[in-house]
């Protein structure tokens, strides 16, 4: 229940958000205000420091490398703000043009809504992977010939004393043929996660190459994602 709860709500939020960045200007005034944010911080935790610094240049409680260290470390982020300063002027278009983009992604997934179906859909598939993985995996440790090997450790009953007993481990031997198996079948359960998550990325990215050079966005809808994904099965699968 609470998954379910929290997963409904995350799904409103984000629509909420992506309608948001729809709206002329909110990316903007986020964006630069998360911006101009960062740089009044690092101000004025440089500030604060320098003052902090003066007040316990008098304090006969503080060393001398305390108070000069902090003046010190609160200069630093007052140069790093001019730094960050310059940084922003040389990137501002830059990230008035990332803003654009976010701007047209929004608009992508909200004509795209069950492009949220797709993980989901890459899960079931690797899911149906792991079914016959597992059973080879089983299959592959049941081949495994039982050894029983004895070993002496300290009494349990009296640990502080020399007294030692005998106890039983079983353990499990395999030929080089089964561990090269197993070696092998960890491989193809690497190689395949990560074939699943590259199906995903050119999925999203057919999509939304999709959305941004068609003429005409109503051709674009609810199977975009599910044809874009059935192409990238089709021409990308190597």
């Amino acid at each position: 229940v609470i998954f379910g709860f929290g997963f409904v709500i995350a799904i409103v939020l984000s629509f909420i958000f992506l309608f948001l960045l729809e709206v002329p200007f909110v990316a903007f005034i986020l964006v630069w205000t998360t911006v101009i944010l960062v740089l009044i911080l690092i101000v004025v935790m440089g500030a604060l420091m320098v003052k902090t610094g003066r007040d316990w240049k008098d304090d006969p409680t503080k060393s001398r490398y305390e108070w000069r260290g902090l003046i010190g470390l609160g200069y630093t982020f007052i140069v790093l703000a001019a730094l960050y300063v310059c940084m922003i002027i040389f990137l501002r278009k830059r990230i008035n043009l990332a803003i654009g983009l976010v701007k047209v992604a929004a608009r992508a997934v909200s004509s795209m809504r069950s492009m949220i179906i797709l993980p989901f859909a890459l899960v079931g598939g690797f899911a149906l992977f792991l079914i016959p993985w597992i059973f080879y995996m089983l299959s592959l440790a049941s081949l495994g010939d039982l050894e029983i090997k004895q070993l002496e450790v300290p009494d349990p009953a009296d640990p502080l004393s020399d007294d030692r007993i005998i106890i039983n481990v079983r353990t499990y031997e395999y030929d080089d043929e089964a561990k090269r198996t197993g070696w092998f079948l960890l491989f193809v359960l690497l190689w395949t996660s990560q074939f699943v998550i590259a199906v995903g990325y050119l999925t999203v990215a057919v999509a939304i190459a999709s959305y941004f050079f068609s003429h005409d966005k109503k051709d674009i809808g609810f199977w975009t994602p599910f044809s874009s994904l059935a192409f990238v099965l089709r021409y990308h699968t190597g």
